[in-house]
């Protein structure tokens, strides 16, 4: 059984990239948490709500919010590093998943920063696992450093239901094709990453540094 430590700029984030591992780890018998970092400050309540349903969908072991201002966070790191350290000195996980350096969103960049420092390989309690993920609509628009992915979780037909029905609670975030923020592309997404790796279906990550012990 893993602890797997899933670290979203923003709620929904952790859905749109991980929602079909974290499926796939629940099915497992590990223990999943989630925590989003920043608030959209209008929809506050009614996504920390919706969040809730999202976590209780997937019986996560615990949902945190830090609450910073969505859109603020290349302000100050140290706002960032200090509370998720906290968290992940609380979970103690096994596995972390990330969002990438290279999104188009300044957030996600903030967020992956401050996530390498919290995994960072000398501490007292390492990682197994340190996988990067993508955010759909967000990752492939990053031109300048494009995602390319050496690590992928096969996804069984219910992993993908468990992505697409829990996305479903985020009322708010969602955008018509072609934007990919549906359950059309996010479903695509996933047979995409799935050829990639022969596979049907599929989520992919750059795999930052891994321990067999």
């Amino acid at each position: 059984m893993d602890n797997v430590l899933i670290i979203a700029p923003h709620i929904d984030d952790e859905v749109l990239g991980v929602g079909g591992s974290i499926s796939k780890h629940i099915a497992a018998g590990d223990k999943v948490t989630v925590v989003a970092v920043t608030d959209r400050l209008e929809f506050k309540d009614k996504q920390r709500e919706e969040a809730i349903q999202v976590s209780k969908y997937f019986d996560l072991e615990d949902y945190f919010f830090l609450g910073l201002k969505d859109m603020y966070l290349d302000v100050c790191m140290k706002d960032i590093i200090d509370p998720l350290e906290n968290i992940y000195k609380h979970v103690a996980p096994s596995i972390v998943y990330g969002p990438y350096s290279g999104d188009i969103n300044i957030d996600h960049q903030s967020v992956h920063r401050a996530t390498t420092v919290v995994c960072r390989t000398h501490q007292e309690h390492g990682l197994d696992k340190f996988l990067l993920y993508e955010i759909p609509s967000s990752t492939e628009q990053g031109v300048v450093d494009n995602f390319k992915p050496n690590y992928f979780n096969v996804l069984s037909k219910k992993n993908l239901e468990d992505k697409l029905a829990s996305f479903e609670y985020y009322e708010d975030e969602h955008r018509p094709l072609p934007n990919p923020r549906n359950a059309d592309g996010i479903s695509v997404y996933a047979q995409f990453r799935g050829m990639q790796c022969a596979t049907k279906y599929a989520e992919a990550f750059i795999n930052v540094r891994q321990v067999n012990k």
